[in-house]
């Protein structure tokens, strides 16, 4: 598990964000759960463009602004770690829960092997 996530997990249980985290899994972290609300899931989707548009889309889902970029570089270290920003356009996949990814009506899929995950882009 990443920084970002378990920083957020420790603003959330401190009661700094958002409501209460909920409780670990199995492992004793927050794999495998959305990546705004934390909570277990198996669905997610894609979000395909420039940096801004990535870091709007998860936004959007309903990360905290200051954790977006660090959850980035969680996925991705070689493209969005040490501060950095990916050039032109890239694609991020992401888990996320069926009501989190409604809010700003965001499509989900199952997250299996070989299967075709949604992609957001901009218009």
């Amino acid at each position: 598990m990443g920084q970002a996530r378990r920083r957020r997990d420790a603003d959330r249980q401190a009661g700094q964000i958002g409501s209460p985290i909920p409780a670990a899994g199995l492992q004793g972290d927050h794999r495998g759960t959305c990546i705004a609300c934390l909570r277990p899931t198996d669905t997610g989707l894609a979000f395909q463009g420039e940096a801004e548009w990535i870091f709007a889309g998860l936004l959007g889902l309903g990360v905290p602004e200051d954790q977006v970029h660090p959850a980035l570089a969680d996925l991705d270290p070689a493209g969005w770690g040490n501060g950095l920003v990916p050039v032109g356009k890239t694609a991020v996949t992401v888990r996320a829960c069926a009501e989190c990814a409604s809010k700003p009506g965001f499509p989900v899929a199952l997250l299996l092997p070989g299967h075709p995950v949604p992609a957001v882009q901009p218009a």
